[in-house]
């Protein structure tokens, strides 16, 4: 799911460090963490670069998924420290 893939992106992110080194068989590559694009919130009078985690929930009708108790789904987005708002590439639309 896209929401999956966005966690793993940004817990890859914020577990860098300036520098990340990664080997590849025998050849080493450097990533200078200075040469990477900031992701801010898209909001125009923010633009803080800072996020948490936040959860979105939605519930499932008991007929669509065939049990006795309609269903409850977490979903982990990320907010803006700064605002509050979910940036546009981190939400789901739902």
């Amino acid at each position: 799911m896209l929401w999956q893939h966005l966690l793993k992106l940004l817990m890859n992110y914020i577990k860098m460090k300036k520098t990340l080194n990664t080997s590849q068989g025998q050849q080493n590559m450097q990533l200078d963490l200075k040469k990477t694009t900031p992701i801010v919130c898209d909001d125009p009078e923010c633009g803080n670069d800072m996020f948490m985690p936040a959860m979105k929930f939605r519930k499932v009708s008991k007929l669509m998924t065939g049990t006795t108790e309609d269903q409850i789904i977490p979903i982990q987005v990320y907010i803006c420290t700064a605002c509050g708002k979910i940036p546009a590439g981190f939400d789901l639309d739902v």
